[in-house]
């Protein structure tokens, strides 16, 4: 009767289900028959001792006990290895998928900047992001105001005070443009080298880049072998480029334009600080004291996560959504200096000294502020000096 409602469809499983019953190997864990077998097994062999006249021994109990703990184990461990085959298969899975889209954005990547290498010759000097570099500047929209230029008394004044430069503070119109979002990056200025093999004013004739001098405080050195590849200090592609002149700037923007067939520029002084007070009146775009949450500046020891330039955007952005518009690197501006705001604003090609704007790493909160002004020739270059592009609509 066992045997006959324990049938199985086949002779290979009426040889399993004989198997299991007499002991020969353990059940299937998901073969209902082969457990049916199994169960049948235990109970012959209770039967079976209690037809024995004597009483059973404990080592006849500790085999039996024995032999179902074998069976637990068994039936445990081929649990564990088919959950561990169907994780290895998702994993496998997903790592197929992940490559899949890994070839998808990286092709996408490699379109974008027109199959241009960003690697150039000699660059060991400074380490490479992951990040990946776009062509084309990141441009945000800055609209049609009026805004009070140069120093404000109660306003401007109330950090460190204003210069005589800044004075007066007048009224001035801007017209709707664009400007950069962030200032232009190691790996953007890679891109123009790349293709042109420009060389930087500190790179020709190794006339080299100027620096803060340990000997003398306040002083300055120019050493022959810093430049843009070498300012001093490690950065990445996702850092503001620095060591670049005036004239550079220049470069650069036809470089630019001529592969874009656009007209980019470098913003004027007006512009720039209409643009980095974002309709605030305030000394800087966060408020009237210097705030390292907001700005990259003068290193102090523990309160400073970047003792030289930061990458760029790792600050709040301004109202008019633009990054680092105070601190991290002096920003070259279009327009010739003027030593006060009696004389017009202009922008020609052949002025003596260019106005720059924005403060660097290294400056106190005061020499950051909105109306903070400063000058140099167009060959002058600093590892604080940089630049951010504009465009008209």
């Amino acid at each position: 009767d066992i045997m006959t409602s324990s049938n199985g469809d086949n002779q290979d499983d009426q040889k399993q289900w004989e198997a299991v019953l007499s002991g020969e190997r353990l059940p299937v864990e998901h073969s209902q028959p082969e457990q049916e077998a199994d169960a049948i097994r235990q109970v012959l062999i209770w039967r079976n001792a209690k037809q024995i006249k004597s009483p059973q021994t404990s080592d006849d109990a500790a085999a039996f006990y024995e032999h179902l703990r074998k069976v637990q184990t068994q039936r445990k461990r081929a649990n564990y290895i088919r959950w561990l085959k169907i994780g290895l298969a998702v994993l496998s899975l997903l790592a197929l998928v992940g490559a899949g889209l890994w070839y998808f954005i990286s092709d996408k990547q490699t379109t974008a900047t027109n199959g241009i290498n960003t690697s150039v010759d000699g660059q060991s000097n400074f380490e490479q992001s992951t990040q990946s570099v776009t062509l084309i500047p990141e441009l945000v929209e800055v609209p049609t105001g009026t805004f009070t230029m140069g120093c404000t008394a109660g306003w401007d004044d109330s950090a460190g005070g204003c210069r005589s430069n800044e004075y007066p503070p007048h009224e001035v119109m801007i017209e709707a443009f664009r400007l950069g979002r962030y200032e232009v990056t190691i790996g953007q200025f890679k891109h123009f080298v790349s293709e042109t093999k420009y060389l930087t004013v500190a790179e020709q004739n190794q006339q080299g880049c100027a620096v803060a001098d340990p000997a003398t405080p306040g002083g300055w050195v120019v050493s022959p072998e810093l430049n843009w590849r070498k300012p001093g200090f490690v950065q990445t592609d996702s850092h503001p480029v620095v060591c670049i002149s005036w004239k550079d700037t220049q470069e650069y923007l036809n470089w630019l334009n001529k592969k874009t067939q656009n007209n980019y520029r470098l913003p004027t002084e007006s512009e720039w600080e209409y643009a980095a007070r974002a309709r605030r009146v305030t000394a800087f775009y966060w408020g009237n004291e210097g705030d390292r949450r907001f700005a990259n500046y003068q290193g102090v020891a523990k309160n400073d996560s970047w003792p030289n330039t930061a990458p760029v955007g790792r600050y709040s952005s301004n109202d008019f959504g633009l990054h680092d518009m105070a601190g991290n690197i002096w920003e070259w501006t279009a327009s010739c200096w003027r030593e006060n705001y009696q004389t017009p604003e202009i922008s020609t090609k052949d002025c003596p000294r260019r106005a720059r704007r924005g403060g660097g790493w290294d400056n106190s909160p005061p020499s950051i502020r909105s109306a903070y002004r400063s000058s140099g020739s167009d060959v002058e270059r600093s590892y604080l000096y940089g630049f951010r592009v504009a465009h008209d609509y």
